[in-house]
């Protein structure tokens, strides 16, 4: 950004945004196979398709759906299985949390072995919020 700041043409000002919509926005892409089976849960179910890798409060959540401030936190072990990740996710949530929004956790189980139990519950509170 700094370096095309002075460049003439409208580089900067297009490249600014972009990054201003994907600041409110998020993006659609998905970063972990567990992500895409969720977003397969979410289908199947006929729960609304979340946004993915959704900012909020400076923190990107793996699902959320802004309208009813609800996001979700997938959980895999290879990415959570150290004291600094863990201690990262607690940070993150409270903080999350505090700002409003219902942070709802699932592991790899919940999505792959109990689907239909986790969209029942996560339908049920999208339904009531």
């Amino acid at each position: 950004m700094e370096r095309i700041r002075h460049r003439p043409g409208p580089g900067h000002a297009r490249l600014t945004a972009v990054l201003a919509e994907h600041h409110l926005r998020g993006t659609q892409l998905t970063r972990s196979v567990l992500e895409d089976r969720f977003l397969k849960l979410c289908d199947r179910h006929g729960l609304p398709r979340p946004r993915t890798n959704f900012l909020i409060e400076g923190h990107e959540v793996d699902a959320c759906w802004p309208a009813h401030r609800v996001a979700v936190e997938l959980d895999g072990w290879q990415r959570h299985k150290d004291r600094v990740a863990f201690q990262h996710d607690r940070t993150k949530g409270n903080l999350i949390t505090q700002a409003g929004w219902r942070l709802f956790r699932y592991t790899h189980d919940d999505v792959v072995r109990r689907p239909a139990e986790t969209a029942a519950a996560l339908g049920a509170f999208l339904a009531d919020a």
